[in-house]
């Protein structure tokens, strides 16, 4: 529904914010997806923390469930190095597991 789609596109918009505080130059930017939803165009804090160009998406798509239904699930899309950790398209989960663990680097 949208309105579980606003109430995430809130949490997603902290989330993303976040991953800037690093980088100011590079704060990211709203895009609206074929889906006629937002997304967020940004910049791979794995493979790229520094840079300025926004070489990944954040961004939400219509998915089937097993009821038929199609919720929206929120995807991650590394353009940047090809070695990263989250080069391609993946869930928006597989990318924050990846990023939190990149911070606990003796577990």
């Amino acid at each position: 529904s949208m309105n579980q789609y606003t109430s995430q596109h809130k949490e997603i918009q902290s989330l993303v914010a976040s991953l800037s505080i690093g980088n100011p130059n590079s704060r990211p930017k709203e895009y609206v997806t074929i889906d006629g939803v937002r997304g967020f165009k940004i910049t791979c804090p794995m493979c790229s923390p520094c840079s300025v160009s926004k070489n990944a998406m954040v961004f939400p798509k219509r998915v089937e469930n097993w009821d038929g239904d199609y919720p929206f699930q929120w995807f991650y899309l590394c353009k940047g190095k090809k070695s990263c950790s989250c080069s391609g398209l993946h869930s928006l989960e597989y990318f924050v597991k990846k990023y939190t663990n990149s911070f606990n680097q003796y577990d």
